[in-house]
């Protein structure tokens, strides 16, 4: 049997990831800086774009594939304020192979590692872990693909997956929505690893660099993700020179509500200007 596809989204998790901010922080001032991060990552208003995008992008992006031979999990921290929580496991509950871990590890790998271990020993089958954000969405057919690059790979004893085209949809300050087409291998959106080690997760290693450090399967023929990158998302902007090493199109903005209704019909009536909105307030 293939191995198991396994998706995880840090919703919200107080601790060490591969955050820019956490870049050069010894354990000695870990600390400080998350208590400071904490004042952030539970602001109100913050939290209202996130679940935003949870109940808009990325939760129907879950319900929606077509292969149901796969596990997700939400990962999160006891500081998550409580409304927040319970909407996150309701939300979660309306998709049978969703489930909410809280951890009060400061780290995700220490966070992840009993959880993906249990899944294992649960349905004795080897791991492939992906992994998403709240704002991205995944092809319907996503999982599918996944479990036939695991079938492929069965003699692999480690290797990695990636869907390298996506749509960015963007919205900074006051310019209005824009809408790029565009190609990077192992972008995060869905990128995929079996670990040689089962102590390491898929945040164990940087993704861009999954296609130098394992043998891989890359589809490029489809759209696989769409991405939002509005105000205060936590990576680099995206414009100018763009993400090095990528091909991006930009699209105009009919033909990139209608790429996505196309590809991500779930996304077709979705109000990306509310969505903008929300995540414009926050500080």
């Amino acid at each position: 049997m293939h191995d198991l596809a396994v998706g995880i989204c840090r919703f919200s998790f107080l601790g060490r990831g591969d955050w820019a901010v956490f870049r050069g922080v010894d354990t000695g001032q870990e600390a400080t800086l998350l208590d400071d991060i904490a004042g952030a990552l539970y602001g109100p208003a913050r939290l209202a774009f996130r679940r935003w995008c949870l109940r808009h992008v990325l939760m129907p992006s879950l319900a929606a594939q077509t292969d149901p031979d796969f596990v997700f999990i939400f990962l999160t921290s006891p500081e998550l304020p409580e409304a927040a929580r319970a909407e996150l496991v309701g939300l979660a509950a309306s998709v049978p192979q969703v489930r909410v871990v809280t951890s009060d590890e400061r780290s995700v790998d220490a966070a992840l590692r009993p959880v993906l271990m249990n899944i294992e020993r649960t349905h004795n089958r080897r791991l492939v872990q992906f992994r998403i954000d709240d704002d991205d969405a995944l092809t319907p057919d996503y999982v599918a693909r996944l479990n036939a690059a695991a079938r492929a790979m069965a003699g692999a004893g480690a290797y990695a997956f990636t869907l390298p085209r996506q749509l960015i949809v963007t919205r900074y300050a006051d310019a209005p929505l824009r809408f790029f087409d565009m190609s990077l291998p192992f972008h995060s959106a869905g990128c995929a690893v079996r670990p040689h080690h089962r102590d390491r997760t898929v945040f164990s290693f940087g993704h861009l660099a999954l296609g130098r450090r394992f043998l891989h399967v890359q589809d490029p023929r489809i759209i696989g993700s769409v991405q939002l990158k509005f105000e205060g998302h936590d990576s680099r902007p995206f414009g100018g020179g763009h993400p090095p090493g990528a091909r991006v199109t930009e699209l105009d903005a009919e033909a990139g509500v209608q790429a996505i209704a196309r590809a991500f019909p779930f996304l077709g009536g979705v109000d990306f200007e509310e969505g903008a909105g929300l995540s414009l307030a926050v500080p």
